[in-house]
Parts: structure tokens; C-alpha cells; sequence
């Protein structure tokens, strides 16, 4: 994950070489407090391969929580997303990785959360903090997984396949 805004001009993105590039982990932006479309424009023709998950986000008193979600029932739009990335980077290959099984929780109002990242603008936050906002699930919606919730190993593993299930089946309404 960055840990520093990604800018076209940004050290981050010099050039070392024409096989090297960014797999682009399309929520984890979210995780750093950037907006996911925005950063895949910035990387831009250096995304070379994109890891397909989604995550719906839960309020909490300190920022957000990040739950894996199968892909077409959280926060990103896909066929937009695809779009974009298809636009950007032609060549890029494309994955599922359906995410972590517990919740990421991102503590954007804590000011020990800031530690290690680079001064930041209220302003250069907004799209993400927009993005969060009207993607936010209610507050009393239930956001552990059944790992979290301690179910048996049962329940969770067919949470695991039904939710890779169900991915694959979305990706064949829109996906050539």
C-alpha cells in the first residue's frame, strides 16, 4: 500500500523499466485514505494488473471499517472501473482476490493514524472522504464476517466459496 498521495510527478511513479509496473489493488486505496479512481488514474499506462475485490464501509466512531464484500455488492462500480482501466492500461491482466477475512479498520480521525504519511490538505482528502460518505452503510448494519463472528469452519468456508461464487458470476454480465 502507499503510504504517500500518488502524483503523476510523485517519486513514487519514476520509471525502472518497461516490465515493472503497479498491480493495483482496486480498494486498498480506501485503506490509506485515498479514493480508488482517482489513484488508478494517477498511476495510469503503469497498472499492469488489477486484483478484483470489493468492500462495503461501516462507520466508526475513530474513521471506517473496510468488509470484504463478493464483487458487485460493494462500494465500486465495476463496469465503470473496468472501463477505466481498460482506458488507461489495455494490457493490464485482472484477478479475484475476494480480501481479507476480517474487517480493515481505518482510523482516519485519529491523529496516530497520520503518523508515517505525508502532510495532506483537508482539501486533497475530500474525494475521499466523499467517496466514504456515499458509500457508508448504515451504522447499526452488522459488518463482522463470519470468521470474525466466530462461526464454525463450516459456515465460513461456504461464505468463502459462495462469495467467489457469486463474483465470478457478476464478472460474466459485463466482462468479454
Amino acid at each position: 500500500i502507499w503510504r504517500t498521495p500518488i502524483t503523476p510527478k510523485g517519486p513514487a511513479l519514476c520509471s525502472v523499466g518497461p516490465r515493472i509496473g503497479v498491480t493495483f489493488d482496486v480498494v486498498n486505496p480506501l485503506a490509506v485514505g485515498e479514493e480508488p479512481f482517482a489513484f488508478a488514474r494517477a498511476i495510469g499506462d503503469r497498472l499492469f494488473n488489477v486484483h478484483l475485490k470489493d468492500y462495503t464501509i461501516h462507520p466508526s466512531p475513530s474513521g471506517y471499517r473496510l468488509v470484504r464484500a463478493e464483487l458487485g455488492q460493494g462500494v465500486i462500480d465495476w463496469p465503470a472501473m473496468i472501463a477505466l482501466v481498460r482506458s488507461l492500461a489495455p494490457a493490464a491482466t485482472y484477478h479475484i482476490e475476494l480480501a481479507a477475512i476480517y474487517a480493515r479498520h481505518i482510523r482516519l480521525y485519529e491523529q496516530d493514524w497520520w503518523r508515517g504519511y505525508a502532510p495532506r490538505s483537508a482539501q486533497e482528502l475530500l474525494p475521499t472522504l466523499r467517496f466514504v460518505a456515499q458509500n457508508m452503510q448504515p451504522p447499526d448494519q452488522a459488518w463482522q464476517t463470519p470468521w470474525e463472528a466466530g462461526a464454525p469452519l463450516e459456515e465460513c468456508a461456504a461464505y468463502e466459496i459462495g462469495q467467489y461464487e457469486r463474483s465470478v458470476t457478476y464478472l460474466k454480465t459485463f466482462m468479454d
